[in-house]
């Protein structure tokens, strides 16, 4: 499967990154083109959404890793039913997890937690977790990623 620079489909090309992320130290959206400019308005539809689950998980990297910073900050769709399944981070990674619509699943070390909108949800991604739309309409949230290196 070809992976486009723009617009991944996650699971297929999940091995191929994660690979990639550790022999380059990169986060996944540092392989993104960025701008530094003093302020910046941007706009959703300038940002290229990454794709996994047929379309259904939408991540728009407004603010992609740059290696200046220790973090990235995603804004994310999620249709009903959908899912995304997340491999490890490098060890010390978090994130910032906060639901704007909807209710969000997190999966992790076997336990489902519910994060119903207006809430967050900060925990240890350096071991395998799951995203997933928990009701029956749409979920948005906004994470936030940290890298301790």
């Amino acid at each position: 499967m070809k992976c486009d620079k723009f617009i991944l489909h996650i699971r297929s090309c999940s091995h191929l990154l994660s690979r990639t992320k550790k022999h380059s130290d990169l986060a996944l959206t540092g392989l993104l083109e960025q701008s530094e400019k003093e302020a910046e308005i941007i706009s959703k539809e300038e940002v290229n959404p990454l794709l996994s689950d047929g379309g259904h998980f939408r991540l728009y990297p407004f603010f992609p890793y740059h290696h200046e910073r220790k973090f990235e900050m995603l804004h994310i769709e999620l249709d009903p039913g959908s899912r995304s399944v997340s491999e490890a981070h490098e060890p010390g990674t978090e994130e910032f997890i906060l639901v704007y619509e909807g209710c969000f699943v997190l999966e992790t070390d076997g336990k489902r937690h519910y994060v119903e909108a207006g809430n967050a949800i900060h925990f240890q991604a350096d071991r395998p977790h799951v995203y997933e739309n928990g009701c029956d309409g749409n979920t948005r949230i906004c994470m936030l990623i940290y890298y301790q290196k």
